[in-house]
Order: C-alpha cells, then sequence, then structure tokens
C-alpha cells in the first residue's frame, strides 16, 4: 500500500516536470485517486469491524478475570462449578460496568454471564480453571456463547440470526 502511493506520487511529481498533462494523465490521476479512495475505505470498515470485535472479546476475558478472582479467593474446590451473572460480578465488587461496544450501553446484567469449572493439574496438585462466557445485549442479542462454540456475532452482520433471537 505505502508502494502504491509512493509510486503515484512519484509519478505525479514527474508529469509537472514535463508539462501540461493529456488526457490521458489526467485519466490515470482519477483512477488512481478512486482505487486508493476504495482500499481504503474498505480497510477501514474491516478496522472498526475487527475493533468491536475485539471489545466483545475484552469485555469477555474481563468478566473471566472476575470470575477467575473470585475461584482463587474462595478455593473452588475441583469438580465445583460456579455461575456469576454480570449482576452477580458487580454486586461482589469485582468488576464495574460492562460497556457493549456494539449499542454503547451496558450487557444484559441477568443474562450475561460466566461460569468457571474448577479442576486440577495432571499432578493433581494445583488448581486449574475453565470459563465459558456468554455475552448478551440488553435487548437480548447473545454476541457470544463460548458454552455452544458461538463466536462474536454483531447483529447488523448477521441479520438472519437476529430476527430469531429479538
Amino acid at each position: 500500500m505505502k508502494n502504491l502511493f509512493h509510486r503515484i506520487r512519484l509519478y505525479l511529481s514527474n508529469i509537472g516536470e514535463v508539462g501540461n498533462m493529456s488526457l490521458t494523465d489526467v485519466g490515470f490521476a482519477i483512477t488512481a485517486t478512486v482505487l486508493v479512495g476504495a482500499i481504503v475505505v474498505t480497510s477501514g470498515a474491516g478496522v472498526i469491524n475487527d475493533t468491536e470485535e475485539k471489545a466483545h472479546y475484552l469485555n469477555a476475558n474481563g468478566l473471566i478475570a472476575a470470575a477467575e478472582m473470585f475461584a482463587k479467593d474462595t478455593r473452588l474446590k475441583a469438580g465445583g462449578t460456579e455461575t456469576f451473572t454480570l449482576r452477580d460480578l458487580q454486586v461482589l465488587g469485582l468488576i464495574d460496568e460492562a460497556i457493549d461496544p456494539t449499542t454503547e450501553d451496558s450487557y444484559g446484567s441477568d443474562n450475561t454471564q460466566v461460569t468457571v469449572a474448577a479442576g486440577l493439574d495432571s499432578n493433581f496438585s494445583n488448581p486449574v480453571y475453565t470459563f465459558d462466557v456468554k455475552l448478551v445485549s440488553d435487548a437480548g442479542w447473545t454476541y457470544l456463547d463460548t458454552a455452544n462454540d458461538l463466536g462474536i456475532r454483531i447483529p447488523a452482520r448477521h441479520e438472519q440470526d437476529a430476527s430469531s433471537q429479538l
């Protein structure tokens, strides 16, 4: 991409040295500008989509960290399972409000949850925790459900699923 910009700039600077631009030169400049604009807009939209999805994953990781802190503090026994809603974690003071990057509102505090299951390592001496996270919007849209192998789903990009969920 950087190389393309450099070549276009070099070409355009050489045109000024040669003299007047022909129609071919003008056509090339317009075409190159449109192509570069299309590339920037397309990659910009991809960055925005990736950013939204990464924000949901970061929120899921925040829920996991809070649940792990509880499991370690209470010494959740091997074989034990505990499920926390977002509201539970907030009441316990383990997490602040989690903002839904899609709606810029809070996630559904009773539907958003994390489940922690305790096990033991291969030496049967140290606890090992596994987590399942479910991120749900206030309106009931499920963004992420790791227990059901449901990756990040954004309503605007999953319109067919949206009508069946809401």
